[in-house]
């Protein structure tokens, strides 16, 4: 697991103000924001290292946890190493940017679903900031596909009307047991510990009645109602959400877009490919959180 492989740093910064979307903040626009990010250092480094050696800048799904990804990392990790490549560090954020701060260039920007949205308008704002970019499944459309769509079972209703609290942790994990059938054992486990947490929370301040409390109730570490404003959000259709598509052939950084062949989105068009610059992988059998089901085939 990642503890024997990578040395864990978190960090905490200040965060960018998110203006013009109501609702994102409690009281005002210009709250302060912070931002919580882990660093994972591979504890076997080349010595010297290598100006050359690169660091990764990570953005992880829409809903899905940050530390979800610790088993992609960990055979990142095995496969650069036995093809002689090594890399500084991993930085990976909660769903926003971060400055560059302790990590030099070459970076390489890898990312799934919405946050490959994230790295994509980073790297056309600051098109020499990131060296190259892996897009997993990005949701980088001109318009919204049904898979955000109102209709059930989409996204939207679903993150609305889905059950947000279990007797205890077990029952939490066997109500979704369905719905992880095929993803990695790894990242089942990883869901678990960081996709849950304990009640009460703000939004559900008492216990239910007959709570254990050596075994307490749970609720999603990201409340359903955080989620659904995400999804649902009238900036869903704005200019500036699409642009990363229509500037797609204004993308500088060399990028690899890996597809799930049974993932409900789909991409048109060429990019830079004539020019080397573009290269796509389609895993056969991969729908769209086929980085949290194939790690290994994923990583390699």
């Amino acid at each position: 697991m990642s503890t024997d492989i990578f040395h864990v740093t978190e960090h905490t910064a200040p965060a960018c103000h998110i203006r013009e979307c109501p609702g994102s903040t409690v009281r005002s626009q210009e709250e302060a924001l912070a931002l919580h990010v882990k660093q994972y250092t591979p504890l076997e480094q080349a010595d010297p290292i290598p100006v050359s050696t690169i660091t990764i800048i990570a953005a992880h799904a829409y809903g899905f946890p940050k530390e979800l990804y610790k088993p992609l990392w960990d055979v990142v990790h095995y496969q650069l190493k036995q093809n002689g490549f090594y890399f500084r560090s991993i930085w990976v954020a909660d769903m926003s940017s971060m400055g560059q701060s302790g990590m030099p260039r070459p970076l390489m920007g890898i990312s799934k679903s919405f946050g490959g949205n994230i790295l994509t308008n980073l790297a056309l704002m600051c098109p020499r900031l990131p060296t190259t970019v892996v897009l997993l499944d990005p949701v980088i459309q001109p318009t919204v596909t049904q898979g955000l769509g109102t209709d059930p079972p989409r996204a939207v209703n679903y993150a609305l009307r889905r059950p947000d609290i279990w007797p205890n942790r077990k029952t939490a994990a066997s109500a979704h047991a369905k719905l992880w059938r095929r993803w990695d054992c790894r990242c089942v486990e990883l869901m678990i510990k960081f996709g849950f947490g304990d009640l009460p929370t703000a939004l559900y301040p008492e216990m239910p009645k007959g709570t254990d409390p050596s075994n307490p109730a749970m609720t999603l570490t990201t409340s359903k109602y955080r989620e659904f404003l995400g999804f649902s959000k009238l900036t869903l259709q704005s200019t500036a959400l699409r642009m990363g598509s229509f500037r797609l052939p204004n993308l500088r950084p060399p990028a690899l877009w890996n597809l799930g062949a049974k993932s409900f989105l789909g991409v048109g068009g060429s990019g830079g490919s004539s020019q080397g610059k573009v290269k796509e992988v389609i895993l056969p059998e991969g729908s769209h959180i086929f980085p949290i089901e194939d790690v290994d085939q994923t990583a390699s």
